[in-house]
């Protein structure tokens, strides 16, 4: 009798949270569909493809809750919730990543997953770089191919290279950085997660060649991150930097 007793009292208060979030999770599925096709098509459109397939499974999953009929419990709505909450914050951080310069479409991994989203309009200059450059009054660093150039927008406002994407493991960043190959130039270099500050600024100078960048992101590990990575202006002469590549280990 105890048993069925609490068979019973389990099963009415199931009920009773279905009736209660009946109408409310009509209106989270909606919203739900909303949020995952805006920031699936995002993530696409930036080739986040590790994002994005995580995308589809989770409208896989919200296709079968909803072709099964079943409603959720109280702990399924919380992480409902959650998931929601999630997708919004990744597409306000998407939305922050407007493209100055594309670099998307050459052939270069690492570029298709971030974005240069502030940098001076430098044409001819500023932007990817199949081969080395050499002019009379501006040149690329020699040894590398394939490699973005930046320049930074004004005294106070730097280049910003950015990317959102979810860290695990033991994550650390890495990249080949140089400043231009001409005489006495250099630039600040500064990589912010989060809006925090894990590499304080730093200056790169042509005497330095192409430097190795190694920051471990452990406190971040598990969590979905807007890293930032800045070039300020020195002495606002030949202020740019180079990029051979930029990739989380």
């Amino acid at each position: 009798m105890e048993a069925r007793a609490a068979k019973e009292k389990y099963e009415r208060a199931v009920r009773e949270l279905e009736k209660k979030y009946n109408d409310e999770l009509k209106t989270l599925r909606t919203k739900y569909s909303e949020e995952l096709k805006k920031v699936r098509e995002a993530a696409l459109k930036k080739g986040d493809l590790d994002e994005a397939q995580r995308i589809l499974a989770a409208e896989d999953e919200l296709k079968t809750l909803l072709r099964t009929g079943r409603r959720a419990e109280q702990n399924e709505e919380v992480n409902l919730r959650a998931e929601i909450e999630r997708l919004r914050t990744h597409n306000a951080n998407l939305l922050k990543l407007a493209r100055a310069i594309d670099i998307s479409n050459v052939n270069e991994q690492w570029t298709k997953l971030w974005i240069v989203t502030q940098a001076a309009d430098d044409k001819g200059k500023v932007g990817f770089h199949l081969n080395p450059v050499q002019l009379t009054n501006w040149a690329t660093p020699l040894g590398r191919k394939g490699i973005v150039c930046v320049h930074p927008v004004s005294k106070g406002k730097p280049a910003r290279i950015a990317r959102y994407v979810r860290l695990n493991g033991r994550p650390v960043l890495s990249m080949d950085v140089s400043a231009s190959p001409m005489p006495n130039t250099d630039f600040v270099l500064q990589v912010k997660v989060n809006g925090q500050t894990v590499q304080p600024k730093v200056t790169i100078s042509e005497q330095q060649g192409w430097k190795a960048i190694r920051l471990p992101l452990f406190q971040f590990a598990n969590q979905e991150v807007l890293i930032e990575i800045e070039v300020w202006g020195n002495d606002w002469s030949y202020d740019y930097a180079f990029f051979d590549y930029i990739r989380i280990d």
